[in-house]
C-alpha cells in the first residue's frame, strides 16, 4: 500500500473529506493532501505526527511505512515506540556523522593555516 492509498484509508476510516482533515491538522487548504493523493509527495514525518496526535488510534509506523495495521493495538503501541526510537537514533547518527566530518574539515583547515603561516614566515625572512 503506497502513501496515497494509506491516506485514502485514513480519510475513509475517519469519514472525512480531505479539506476537513487538512483544516483540522492546521493547514489552510488541502494542497498538502492533494500532493500525496496524486503521488507527487509522500507522507512526511511531520504530517504523520499531526495525524497521529489528532487521531491517536492511528498507527504512525503504518502511516509512514505501510507496515503493521492502521489502527493501533497493544503490540503496535510498542512497535510505534520502537519505531520512534529508531527514527531518533537515525537522526542522531546522521548528526554525529556531520559533526565528525566537520571535525575533520576543521583539522584540515588548521593544518593548512599552519602551512601558510610557516610559508609566510619563510617569505618574511628572505
Amino acid at each position: 500500500m503506497n502513501d496515497s492509498e494509506r491516506l485514502v484509508a485514513i480519510l475513509e476510516h475517519l469519514g472525512k473529506r480531505k479539506n476537513t482533515l487538512a483544516k483540522e491538522l492546521g493547514y489552510i487548504n488541502s494542497g498538502i493532501l492533494n500532493h500525496i493523493l496524486h503521488g507527487r509527495n509522500g507522507i512526511s514525518p511531520t504530517l504523520a505526527s499531526k495525524i497521529c496526535t489528532a487521531y491517536p488510534e492511528i498507527n504512525k509506523k503504518w502511516l509512514l511505512t505501510g507496515k503493521g495495521t492502521m489502527i493501533k493495538d497493544n503490540k503496535s503501541d510498542l512497535d510505534d515506540a520502537n519505531f520512534s526510537i529508531e527514527q531518533q537514533l537515525k537522526g542522531i547518527y546522521g548528526r554525529l556523522e556531520k559533526i565528525e566530518q566537520q571535525g575533520k574539515t576543521i583539522e584540515e583547515l588548521k593544518e593548512k593555516i599552519q602551512r601558510l603561516e610557516k610559508k609566510l614566515l619563510r617569505e618574511k625572512r628572505v
